[in-house]
């Protein structure tokens, strides 16, 4: 398997980003403290998370008219109250093509790339599939040792970060 950089264009001319495993609104002592946990360097890690983004891009990919148009990473802290402290960090992957809806409609298939990218990438414990250009968008986490879909909850006035397990929805 080829290593690419943390940014890089895929042979496929897909961008991936890669970065979001060091995020910049995270401080590396809280980034080092989070991988102290799991007594891995940071570049172990770094190898761990380009490797499992690549295969969910092909998992994804894989036999269905869908593109992942890139994976964003995001820090927890700006949208979500009680998130894992070992693992502050997550991804959005946006898809594009005429079965994204295909994949956005199946659970079972996003609990399974979502327990794939969090159990080989340790600080990420979300994940977000979204359709590219539109609102739509599915959740996973993970609640208790086990990766799950979030629950919708309504969207308070006064709160502009969910509780953990849970999401805004319209």
């Amino acid at each position: 398997m080829k290593f690419y950089s943390l940014c890089t264009t895929l042979p496929t001319g897909l961008f991936l980003w890669l970065g979001f495993f060091i995020p910049a609104r995270i401080s590396p002592q809280q980034f080092n403290s989070s991988l102290a946990l799991a007594q891995t360097s940071p570049e172990e890690i770094e190898q761990q998370c380009q490797i499992a983004a690549l295969e969910a891009v092909s998992t994804i990919e894989d036999g269905r008219n869908v593109q992942v148009v890139d994976v964003i990473g995001i820090d927890l802290s700006s949208g979500y109250v009680g998130y894992p402290a070992n693992a502050p960090m997550g991804a959005i992957i946006r898809l594009d093509g005429s079965a994204t809806s295909d994949v956005l409609s199946s659970p079972q298939f996003m609990a399974t790339v979502s327990s794939q990218i969090i159990t080989q990438c340790q600080p990420v414990s979300l994940i977000e599939f979204q359709m590219n250009y539109t609102g739509w968008a599915e959740i996973y986490g993970l609640v208790d040792d086990s990766v799950v879909a979030f629950k919708c909850m309504e969207a308070d006035t006064d709160a502009n970060r969910a509780p953990w397990g849970q999401r805004f929805c319209l």
